[in-house]
Parts: C-alpha cells; sequence; structure tokens
C-alpha cells in the first residue's frame, strides 16, 4: 500500500511525502488456542499493518506468532464488534507473550469499549506471541512473568463469544537523540572533506 501525504505551502507549492507500509490481512485457523498452534504472522517489510475480523468463541483463545527485531515496536488492539452476530459485544484481553511463553504485556480495557490495546517495545529478537481472549469476569487478572500455561485469562475459562477486529503494526525503532547527534557530528566532518 502507498499512502502520500500531501501539504501545501504558503508560495503555493505542492509536495507529496510517499511512505510504503507492508499490508495482509489477519487470518485466523483453528485450532490456535496455544503459542505451539499459533497461526503465524508474516511481517515482510517494516513499518508493517495488519488487521482482521476474527471470530473469538466461549472459551477460546486466539494466538498469533510473529518474528520480531530488537527495537521495535508492536501494537496490537483488539475491538469488540457491537452486533456480529447478533447481540454480541466480547469483552477482550490482549496479552503479548514472548519465546519462553512469558507474559510480557497484559491489556484489559484500554481500547474502545471492551477493547485492549498495547504498544510494547521488543526488549530482543525472536518469536512472540499476540494472544486474544475473553474477560473471565474474575478480577484476578494475569501478573507480568507468567507463562502463558499458567496466565489467568488465557486459560479458555471465559463466557466471551463474537467478531472482533484485531489490528497489528510494526514499526521500527527511533534512534534516540543522541545516536542522531553523533551521526550528524560525524557526517559533518566527513561532508566538509570531501569539498
Amino acid at each position: 500500500m502507498i499512502r502520500t501525504i500531501c501539504s501545501s505551502l504558503s508560495s503555493g507549492a505542492l509536495f507529496a511525502l510517499t511512505a510504503a507500509v507492508s499490508q495482509a490481512a489477519i487470518i485466523e485457523s483453528e485450532p490456535n488456542n496455544t503459542p505451539a498452534t499459533a497461526d503465524a504472522i508474516a511481517i515482510g517489510a517494516v513499518p508493517y499493518a495488519d488487521a482482521g475480523v476474527l471470530t473469538l468463541n466461549a472459551g477460546g483463545v486466539d494466538v498469533f506468532s510473529v518474528d520480531l527485531s530488537l527495537g521495535d515496536v508492536l501494537v496490537a488492539n483488539a475491538t469488540g464488534l457491537k452486533g456480529l452476530p447478533l447481540g454480541s459485544n466480547p469483552d477482550v484481553v490482549l496479552g503479548i507473550f514472548d519465546s519462553a511463553e512469558t507474559l510480557v504485556a497484559f491489556d484489559d480495557d484500554a481500547g474502545l469499549e471492551y477493547g485492549a490495546s498495547i504498544g510494547y517495545v521488543i526488549p530482543s529478537t525472536g518469536l512472540y506471541y499476540v494472544a486474544v481472549s475473553g474477560y473471565d469476569g474474575d478480577l484476578s487478572y494475569p501478573t507480568l512473568g507468567d507463562s502463558f500455561a499458567t496466565a489467568n485469562m488465557f486459560d479458555g475459562g471465559h463466557p466471551e463469544s463474537g467478531s472482533y477486529l484485531l489490528a497489528l503494526s510494526v514499526t521500527p525503532s527511533v534512534p534516540e537523540p543522541v545516536a542522531t547527534l553523533l551521526l550528524i557530528g560525524g557526517l559533518v566532518p566527513a561532508l566538509r572533506r570531501v569539498r
């Protein structure tokens, strides 16, 4: 997909900035209730954006695996869709697990209505899992560091069902200001030598 952003200057000149974003649709296939049976999401170029309308069944967990690099920023959003099927509006929760299947990020209700939203900076290159489950009515939330097998709310003990929208995006890390200044500081003398 190509996105073009246009900006008009006071002189009437028109500039266009074009950025390519790799994208595809998230597709689910059952069973995908555990990291071992997770649906793989292949990330092409970064930045990357992906979305899909999926179905959460009562007692089900939808798990997706994705290979990420050190410093990537993963943003995951899950939002229940009202009335699909009629009368449903699943209260979804999100978890991100690392390659050891350890919970590293969790959210319930930070998204729209009963949705969930997580922004997470990847601390080391490897395989990560994005898990979508339903709120089980128990106020005992999982704790960061829990394993997938023991993380409350990802054990399939929830009554939530219906359609939800899952959106994922991955952006590369943004260089720290000091690193950028060092890079510029190194380029200035090099440019002077060229002249």
